[in-house]
């Protein structure tokens, strides 16, 4: 074992296992040095027992994302494949601890390339935990903390196996990474039970595409039930040689394989699913997937979601990592949130009166600001404590879209009397005013802020949108960047550019995106074509941008493609047409966890929110609500929104804790 140390089958998700209650910053009091009794429990190669495996629990590094931890207790599995660790120091009570398995014999002789996992959250909580270690908590641990995960592969014995996320330490308490707490601590529990070494199916009003982590659990156990990778065309040297990531560096391990799965999801899938033969130990899916990203779907009827004709909504995520987005259906109108370390829905609060939001943004002060397409308020609800609000109206208006500049002003596309304006919101929240000499042709469908005191604005009908009318306090007063016969899509500053998205609704026209810096508008290459409806648009840590599919319950995720452009030109390709990405599908057929996303947002973990209308068009009726997550399939990204310009231009970079 290689490891460097340093001192110191199927389930309904069952409650016990879930740390649910309190919302993220209504922690308990962190306790320093804690002795805990050992971990323990069994580890499988599929349903075999694994003998001889070196089990070691271990605390999650801090000093980076994928930094080197520290090994609490180790031990060996017995010829039942059981283990019993000693009994070992928590270095605080909050400390993020996983255990890894590495090595072993699951009846096929000695594997060097076996390596399981298991996230288990806090190492206080963890304590006196029965786990089982197989490839189905291995899954759920590299696609929900793949981002945390060290960018170095190959090695031997687990060489370079390490999860770890930037801290911070104050008064000699090490404050652990958001992102990693988030996702070690609540939605790997959301997606498995490790005590039986299963995945959930469904949970109240939660559903997990439990087939798909089953699927990819059967991918690693062709490697795992065997003695590793030994001569070419074996399970484990094509599981490595699929799994190699981008500049053609192999995994060495099954768990650095599993990461590579979550990192690179539509890569070389239909070799991997061939891998898996008929003697897959779980119940996994029966037809080969279009990605490996695992979605899970939470349900409310409580709130509701339509989006009507020529309009947009939007969601944002506040700094505690909480999900808020407009609910406007009947007798469910107001603002309402989701809190992942719960999985409950909150609201709809509604105490100033709005009638019809869209969209929301959160400002500096923590305040989630509504529009209202109904009536002349604007209302601003604390995220802390949704029954403080501020309120402001402007007569003869109503709102269509709003956002936070880079100055945290709060602004707002407004019709007036029939024109179509912009409005700002003053910076002690107490009035609410026209900008002068702006007025579009048509209504303002979505507004993005950005660092230098401008904004971009996307403005829209039922048949034309013009993407984009570019607005700047200075000057110019107003560029019409390009028109497009499409329907409305979003806009949004990527931190040294605006692109704002296009969806044709006409035949024989693909979906695309609109560059302000080049004055153009590109397709996005594949099948991706008038069908979809591209509405919403989110960037995430690595500066990827993540496109709602509207029509099909899916996503686009558009990488940097040419790193030495500048703008908005680095999402094209080197020849400066179709813009490369890669669709995850979510919706029928594909796990039906999404329905119509629409709004769109990266959490502090990298996992990717989507909100679904529950219909569309005019004056529509929503009925129950979905809210879709795709694990980990994202860069970890700072929230909210506001907070990557109102502190400098930090579009597009991960937490720094």
């Amino acid at each position: 074992m290689r490891l460097k140390l340093i001192v110191c089958g199927v389930a309904t998700l069952v409650p016990a296992l879930l740390l649910a209650g309190c919302a993220m910053n209504q922690t308990s009091a962190v306790v320093a040095d804690v002795q805990s009794p050992g971990i323990v429990g069994r580890a499988h190669g599929g349903q075999f027992p694994v003998v001889g495996m070196t089990i070691s629990v271990l605390a999650m590094g801090t000093s980076g994302y994928g930094s080197t931890g520290t090994i609490l207790s180790s031990t060996t599995t017995d010829g039942n494949g059981n283990f019993s660790l000693p009994g070992y120091t928590c270095p605080q009570s909050d400390t993020q601890v996983y255990l890894l398995g590495i090595g072993g014999n699951a009846g096929y002789g000695n594997n060097p390339s076996a390596v399981l996992a298991a996230a288990l959250g806090g190492c206080a909580a963890a304590q006196k935990s029965y786990v089982i270690l197989n490839e189905v908590t291995t899954a759920a641990t590299a696609f929900a903390m793949s981002h945390f995960f060290s960018t170095t592969l190959g090695g031997s014995q687990g060489a370079n196996d390490w999860f770890g996320g930037p801290s911070t330490t104050s008064g000699g308490t090490v404050q652990y990474s958001r992102g990693l707490v988030l996702a070690g601590t609540y939605t790997i529990p959301t997606l498995i039970s490790p005590a039986v070494g299963a995945p959930n199916q469904t949970y109240g009003n939660t559903t997990i595409e439990w087939q798909k982590i089953n699927t990819i659990a059967n991918v690693l156990a062709e490697c795992i039930n065997t003695n590793g990778a030994t001569r070419a065309g074996d399970a484990c040297t094509n599981l490595f040689k699929y799994t190699q990531n981008s500049a053609g560096v192999r995994p060495t391990d099954t768990l650095q394989a599993a990461v590579q799965m979550a990192l690179y999801p539509t890569a070389d899938v239909a070799k991997l699913w061939a891998l898996i033969d008929s003697r897959a130990p779980f119940v996994g899916l029966a037809a080969q997937p279009n990605d490996w990203t695992i979605g899970v779907s939470y349900t409310s009827s409580a709130v509701g979601l339509g989006v009507n004709t020529g309009t947009v909504s939007t969601l944002d995520i506040d700094g505690d990592g909480r999900i808020w987005f407009p609910s406007n259906a009947s007798g469910k109108v107001g603002a309402a949130y989701f809190d992942p370390t719960n999985r409950t829905f909150y609201g709809p609060f509604n105490t100033t009166g709005i009638t019809y939001p869209d969209q929301v943004a959160i400002d500096a002060n923590g305040y989630a600001w509504y529009n209202d397409s109904a009536s002349s308020t604007v209302a601003g609800y604390l995220v802390s404590a949704p029954t403080s609000t501020e309120t402001v109206s402007l007569p003869n208006t109503f709102s269509n879209a709003v956002t936070i500049g880079g100055d945290d002003r709060v602004n707002v596309g407004v019709t007036n009397a029939s024109n179509y304006r912009l409005a700002n919101i003053s910076a002690d929240r107490s009035s609410y005013s026209l900008v002068p000499s702006i007025t579009f042709t048509y209504p303002v469908a979505s507004i993005a802020g950005d660092t230098s005191n401008g904004d971009a604005v996307a403005t829209t009908n039922s048949v034309t949108t013009q993407l984009k009318d570019y607005y700047v306090s200075s000057a110019p007063a107003e560029t019409d960047v390009v028109n497009s016969n499409d329907n409305s899509g979003q806009v949004i500053y990527t931190g040294n550019d605006d692109v704002g998205i296009r969806s044709y609704p006409g035949s024989g026209k693909q979906d695309g995106m609109c560059i302000y810096s080049l004055a153009k508008c590109y397709n996005f290459a594949g099948s991706n074509n008038n069908s979809n409806a591209d509405v919403g648009i989110a960037i995430d840590g690595g500066k990827q941008l993540w496109v709602a599919e509207s029509a099909n319950g899916g996503v686009l995720q558009i990488p940097v493609n040419t790193a030495g452009a500048t703008g908005g030109a680095i999402y094209l390709n080197a020849g400066g047409t179709n813009i490369p990405n890669n669709e995850f599908l979510h919706g029928d057929n594909n796990g039906s966890t999404a329905t119509a996303p629409n709004g769109i947002g990266v959490d502090v973990s990298g996992n990717v929110w989507m909100t679904n209308a529950g219909c569309t068009g005019t004056n529509c009726t929503p009925g129950t609500f979905t809210l879709t997550e795709i694990v980990g399939a994202g860069y970890p990204t700072i929230t909210p929104v506001s907070a990557q310009i109102t502190s400098g231009n930090l579009v597009g970079t991960e937490p720094t804790h």
